[in-house]
C-alpha cells in the first residue's frame, strides 16, 4: 500500500510539473521541430530565450509586399494586398510572401516574471525583420524600433544584424535608447552583402502591477536617400523620421498587461 502511494505520489508531482512547464494555457509552445523549420538568425535567439526561462505570450506578425517603382527601387504595394495575421503561434508560417520581394515583421512579447521577484512586470519586446529580396537603390541606413506606453522602464537594450551570406555583422548600432523605446540604425549595405535580416530587443518592467492594458509597437523605416535622417517617439507608441520624405515605413503592433 506504500509503494501505491508512494507511485500515485511520484506521478502527482511529475504531472504537476508538466503542466507548469507546457500546459500553462497563456503562454504559447513552440515546439522543437518548429523551432528547426526557421533561419538559423530566428531560431538561435528564440532557443536562447526559452533556455532562459521566458515564456512566449504573444506573436504578432505582417509580411509586407513590395514591388519595383519607376526607379527600380523597392516600394510597398496597394496595403489592401498585405498578409496579416494576429496573436497566433500558426502565424509563424500561415503568413507567407506572395511576390518575389516583401519584408516580414514579427512583434514577440515574452513573460519574464520570477516568483519572488520585486518586479510583478516584466517583458522581453522581440522585433524581427527579414528581407525577401534585395533593394538595388536603397539609402545608407535603415531604423528599426520597439516602442510601448504604460511607463514600463527599459533596462536592457540590444540588436543584431545579419547578411545575406548568413553572417552577423556589425552594420547595426544603437539610435536611440530612451524609458519609452529603444531603436537601432543598420547600415543597409555592409561592402560585401546587403542586410538580411536582423533583432531589436527591448527588456522592460515595472515594480507595481496595475492590471492595466498596453500597446507595444515595432516599427521599420526603409530609406532610398543619404540624408541625415533621425527617429524620434512621437506619440506613444509612435515612433516619426525627420525628414519624412524618400522613406517608407511598416510595423507590427500588439498589446500587453502591466
Amino acid at each position: 500500500m506504500k509503494k501505491i502511494i508512494s507511485l500515485i505520489l511520484v506521478l502527482t508531482m511529475a504531472i504537476s510539473v508538466c503542466y507548469i512547464s507546457y500546459a500553462d494555457s497563456k503562454h504559447i509552445k513552440i515546439s522543437k521541430e518548429e523551432l528547426a523549420s526557421m533561419p538559423r538568425a530566428k531560431r538561435e535567439v528564440l532557443e536562447k530565450a526559452f533556455n532562459n526561462g521566458k515564456r512566449l505570450l504573444r506573436i504578432e506578425k505582417r509580411v509586407v509586399e513590395l514591388k519595383k517603382d519607376a526607379n527600380g527601387r523597392l516600394v510597398p504595394i496597394d496595403p489592401k494586398e498585405e498578409i496579416k495575421t494576429q496573436n497566433i503561434k500558426d502565424s509563424l508560417i500561415s503568413a507567407k510572401s506572395i511576390s518575389e520581394n516583401s519584408l516580414t515583421l514579427e512583434l514577440y512579447v515574452l513573460d519574464n516574471t520570477r516568483e519572488g521577484s520585486s518586479y510583478p512586470v516584466d517583458y522581453s519586446f522581440m522585433g524581427w525583420f527579414e528581407w525577401n529580396g534585395q533593394d538595388p537603390a536603397p539609402g545608407e541606413y535603415d531604423f528599426a524600433g520597439i516602442t510601448w506606453d504604460g511607463g514600463l522602464a527599459l533596462y536592457k537594450g540590444d540588436q543584431v544584424a545579419y547578411d545575406w551570406i548568413d553572417r552577423e555583422t556589425t552594420s547595426g548600432e544603437e539610435d536611440m535608447k530612451t524609458s519609452r523605446g529603444y531603436v537601432a540604425k543598420y547600415k543597409y549595405y555592409n561592402g560585401v552583402s546587403p542586410l538580411k535580416c536582423g533583432w531589436v530587443f527591448a527588456d522592460v518592467r515595472q515594480n507595481q502591477k496595475q492590471n492595466l492594458q498596453g500597446n507595444v509597437k515595432f516599427t521599420y523605416f526603409h530609406t532610398y536617400s543619404s540624408l541625415n535622417y533621425s527617429v524620434s517617439i512621437s506619440n506613444p507608441p509612435s515612433l516619426d523620421i525627420k525628414p519624412d520624405y524618400k522613406n517608407w515605413d511598416k510595423f507590427s503592433y500588439t498589446t500587453f498587461w502591466y
